[in-house]
C-alpha cells in the first residue's frame, strides 16, 4: 500500500486571505507614512536654513564684510547666501551667491513668508526676527528664528514635530 503524503504549500483561499490582510494593513499605514515624510521634509528644510544662517554668520566674521541670506518665498522658493543684499537666487546661475538652496531639494515644503537676514562683519550679530515660515503636509508648520546675537533655531509653530521645540 502506498502512503499518501500530506499536501504541501498554500491553497488558493489561504493565499487570497493573506493578500487581503496585507492590503488592509498597507491601506492603514499609507497615511502615517505620508505624515512621516511631510514632517521629515519640513524639519530637514528648516535645519538646512538654520545651518546656512550659521554659515552666513561665520562668513561675515571671517570675510570682514556683511553677509546676507536673501530668500524668495512661495511654492518655488529659494534663498541665496551672498555679500550682495540684492542677490536673487532665481537668476540664472546666481553668480552673486556663495550658496543657493531651492525648493527642489525639499519637495513638498513651502516657504510661506521670509525676510532677508544681514550678519555684521565684526561680531556676527543680526537684526533678529523670523527668517522664514514653512509649511508641509497641511498640518505641519515651522519657523526659523534668528536671535539678535546671530544664532538661528528651528521651532514648531503648529502640530508638534519630534525633536523640535514649540515656538
Amino acid at each position: 500500500m502506498a502512503r499518501r503524503r500530506p499536501p504541501r504549500g498554500f491553497t488558493l483561499v489561504e493565499a487570497m486571505l493573506t493578500l487581503a490582510v496585507a492590503a488592509i494593513l498597507l491601506a492603514l499605514a499609507l497615511p502615517s507614512w505620508g505624515d512621516f515624510t511631510a514632517r521629515h521634509r519640513l524639519v530637514a528644510a528648516g535645519e538646512t536654513l538654520a545651518g546656512d544662517l550659521a554659515l552666513a554668520r561665520h562668513e561675515a566674521v571671517q570675510r570682514g564684510t556683511p553677509v546676507y541670506v536673501v530668500p524668495q518665498p512661495g511654492a518655488a522658493w529659494c534663498y541665496a547666501i551672498s555679500t550682495d543684499p540684492g542677490c536673487d537666487c532665481r537668476s540664472a546661475g546666481a553668480a552673486c551667491a556663495l550658496r543657493v538652496v531651492d525648493a527642489g531639494e525639499h519637495r513638498g515644503v513651502e516657504m510661506l513668508t521670509a525676510q532677508p537676514v544681514r550678519f555684521e562683519p565684526v561680531d556676527g550679530r543680526s537684526d533678529g526676527g523670523i527668517a522664514a515660515t514653512w509649511r508641509a503636509g497641511g498640518a505641519y508648520a515651522a519657523e526659523v528664528r534668528v536671535h539678535p546675537l546671530g544664532r538661528a533655531r528651528l521651532c514648531s509653530s503648529a502640530a508638534p514635530l519630534r525633536g523640535v521645540p514649540a515656538c
